[in-house]
């Protein structure tokens, strides 16, 4: 059977644009001879050969495997029929590989070629601590590969002998900890932002829920008979480990809550945006708080820092085992990370020693 001829790269003069004819089927790819212009017609190139043929049979280019991949991604990384947050994590990894090599076939990437990567990813201000956790998604790539017969299994042997970067050896920046934000800040906050907004906040610094837990809040998942109200989302973070998430409300939220579930139908979310959308995603309310922050003329903070001001108050309270409990955490190192320690305390015993 004869072999295609590759599509070519062409500039269609009426607008200037790059242009590549596929299987009868034009694609404008942005200004003719522009980066972004090549780099769309690679990845639509890569995508036709990878239809010509399997790709188990001939020598595939990592610019195809990271095709394949992402493929894999979009129907493995999904809850409840949406993407999480890790396929937006894969690719944001696979940036720099695909800048640097594409081209190359994956069967002769090695640790060099990845440990170029990494510098990459270090010139590009990115923190120690991102930087190991994406070097770790693309081993998982080609761990992946592996398994599915692309690529030879020494080729991901190989790159587990790069190691992450330490603490100290590396050029690469430290990433800030997430702090408690304090009561002022938040104050300062709830007048610039909508209704909508101002209530999430009250709400998550009174439950220390995690962003993603109250912007999903509806009628028909709390229950209020008795006193005590409970709060069960219908998704969450650690539901694909079978476990469970009750949430009680105390009198302060249910005081937020109890208005909006009058006016909002069962199904529905009870944190509506004003532009009319059916819901805010976490980038739109941590984006209003910053935009609030900004106004306000204080340090910008974000919706994390309001679980992290409740760990604390929860700790002081109750211990670290009633912070793991409130936060949803099933180990009480985790909370260690979110519950910072009563310095009050020891300041006391010290004055009455010394």
């Amino acid at each position: 059977m004869p072999t295609k001829r590759i599509p070519k790269y062409s500039l269609h003069k009426a607008s200037g644009q790059a242009r590549v004819c596929i299987d009868g089927r034009d694609h404008y790819l942005g200004p003719f001879d522009s980066p972004e212009s090549h780099t769309r017609y690679r990845e639509l190139i890569d995508k036709w050969q990878l239809r010509q043929s399997s790709p188990a049979q001939f020598r595939m280019t990592l610019g195809q495997l990271i095709i394949l991949y992402d493929d894999h991604a979009q129907e493995y990384y999904q809850k409840n029929g949406n993407p999480t947050s890790e396929l937006a994590c894969i690719r944001n990894a696979f940036k720099p590989l695909a800048q640097l090599f594409s081209r190359e076939l994956a069967a002769d990437f090695g640790p060099q070629k990845l440990e170029k990567v990494q510098k990459v990813m270090i010139e590009l201000g990115w923190a120690r601590s991102t930087i190991n956790k994406q070097i770790r998604r693309i081993k998982m790539m080609f761990k992946w590969a592996v398994r599915k017969e692309y690529i030879p299994v020494n080729v991901h042997t190989a790159l587990t002998t790069l190691d992450g970067l330490k603490r100290g050896r590396t050029k690469a920046r430290e990433s800030k900890p997430v702090v408690p934000v304090e009561d002022l800040h938040v104050a300062a906050v709830l007048p610039l932002v909508s209704q909508a907004v101002a209530d999430m906040i009250r709400v998550q610094r009174f439950t220390g829920m995690r962003p993603g837990e109250v912007l999903i809040m509806r009628p028909m998942d709390i229950d209020r008979c008795g006193e005590d109200w409970e709060y069960v989302p219908h998704t969450h973070k650690t539901e694909h480990h079978s476990k469970s998430r009750r949430i009680p409300l105390g009198p302060e939220t249910r005081a937020v809550l109890a208005p909006l579930i009058l006016r909002t139908d069962d199904d529905r979310v009870l944190f509506k945006p004003v532009d009319g959308g059916i819901r805010y995603s976490r980038d739109s309310y941590r984006r209003a708080i910053t935009r609030a922050c900004r106004r306000a003329g204080i340090p910008t903070w974000s919706p994390n820092q309001l679980r992290h001001k409740f760990a604390t108050e929860a700790r002081k309270v109750g211990g670290i085992e009633a912070a793991r409990v409130m936060l949803g955490h099933s180990s009480a190192v985790t909370s260690e990370v979110y519950a910072e320690k009563d310095f009050s305390v020891a300041q006391k015993i010290v004055s009455l020693i010394g």
